[in-house]
């Protein structure tokens, strides 16, 4: 068999770094971790580099009211008012006019909308058990529907009350169904906000409530009155623009360009995983099988200031070998599942034989 040989000084890669399948593998998960945790932590950084916008609102909101009596001998006027200071005969009440007064300021130009409407809330109620026997809702002005692009919403409303006609259905069930039933009628004006400073396109919803309770099914009314005086501040935040904001959109993008390539790249090692062995382990597999007998095992390489190299290119041209100098053939696994070294020491001399697996090394 002719020999091919080729002799030059030992040199075993030593300051290369090598890794193996199962290392590059552990390595490009780490860096993907890492690389995903910096890329959070930026976008976090980013999304919470704001700067605040916020909304402070005054709101004011009344009911006064005029009470219109039926035809009587008591009264010298048809229309009573709070200015009168008195209280009511419930049987003399025919309608109750309620005007509704809400105005609210912010202290920057706002825009958005608002929907307005007033309810009427009949309810009938055991006052000893807290517990309802009867609610009713009505509708009492409409859905208002209005946008505004101001400092102020102002929203002023009248409705009419029909008292006799709750008075007396609260008067018919309690004379039918419970001596000890209470009633009343609640009126209210449910105020919903969608507002946002100028500019933005942030919206945030706020809720106003105006209220005043009519008592029924007494001989005496005296309306209960829940005026609005509030200030609030909704909060509101935009990013800033500024160097640091933009450095930070770089960094979170470069960093996703290194995800995907990190991503790609470990997707590609991944998908060469195969449940049986490689051409590389069958082949060592069946070396160390067929030689078992003349392979020993070391645990290091010959000392290159030692011994001269010789590289074999055959498994079969270093058994011929052996049997020409009498010397046991080594063998050294320095990758596992990548790269082995079987080897013959004779005189100053050091036969090589390399098995890579050519496949992975791609």
């Amino acid at each position: 068999m002719a020999k091919s040989i080729k002799e030059q000084e030992i040199n075993y890669d030593k300051n290369s770094l090598y890794f193996g399948y199962s290392a590059r593998v552990s390595i490009l998960i780490v860096l993907f971790t890492i690389l995903a945790i910096i890329c959070g932590l930026l976008a976090h950084k980013l999304i919470n580099y704001q700067e605040q916008n916020n909304i402070t609102l005054i709101e004011v909101g009344k009911i006064s009211h005029e009470v219109y009596l039926k035809n009587n001998n008591v009264y010298d006027k048809q229309v009573l008012t709070e200015k009168d200071k008195v209280t009511y005969v419930s049987s003399l009440i025919d309608n109750i006019k309620l005007n509704f007064d809400y105005k609210s300021n912010f202290n920057k130009e706002t825009i958005g909308e608002y929907n307005a409407n007033i309810y009427g809330e009949l309810t009938i109620y055991n006052p000893k058990t807290e517990n309802n026997y009867f609610i009713k809702k009505d509708n009492l002005s409409g859905e208002k529907k209005i946008e505004f692009d101001s400092k102020k919403i102002i929203y002023i409303n009248d409705v009419d009350i029909n008292y006799s006609k709750y008075n007396e259905m609260a008067k018919e069930f309690k004379t039918k169904y419970s001596k000890d039933a209470e009633a009343k009628l609640d009126v209210y004006l449910d105020l919903s906000t969608n507002l946002a400073p100028k500019g933005s396109k942030t919206f945030k919803r706020i809720n106003s409530k105006l209220l005043v309770t009519i008592p029924l099914g007494k001989e005496e009314v005296q309306l209960i009155n829940s005026p609005l005086d509030n200030t609030k501040v909704i909060e509101f935040k935009q990013p800033k623009t500024s160097i640091y904001s933009l450095v930070l959109q770089v960094l979170i993008i470069l960093l996703m360009t290194f995800i995907i390539i990190v991503f790609i790249k470990l997707n590609s090692l991944l998908s060469k995983i195969e449940p049986r062995q490689s051409e590389y382990d069958r082949e060592l597999k069946r070396i160390l099988k067929e030689y078992d007998n003349i392979i020993v095992n070391v645990s290091i390489l010959p000392d290159e200031r030692e011994y001269k190299k010789v590289v074999i290119d055959d498994f079969d041209e270093l058994l011929d070998l052996k049997d020409n100098v009498k010397e046991p053939i080594r063998f050294i696994e320095i990758a596992q599942h990548n790269k082995s070294y079987f080897f013959i020491k004779h005189n100053d001399e050091v036969f090589i034989y390399t098995l890579k697996n050519i496949s992975r090394e791609r």
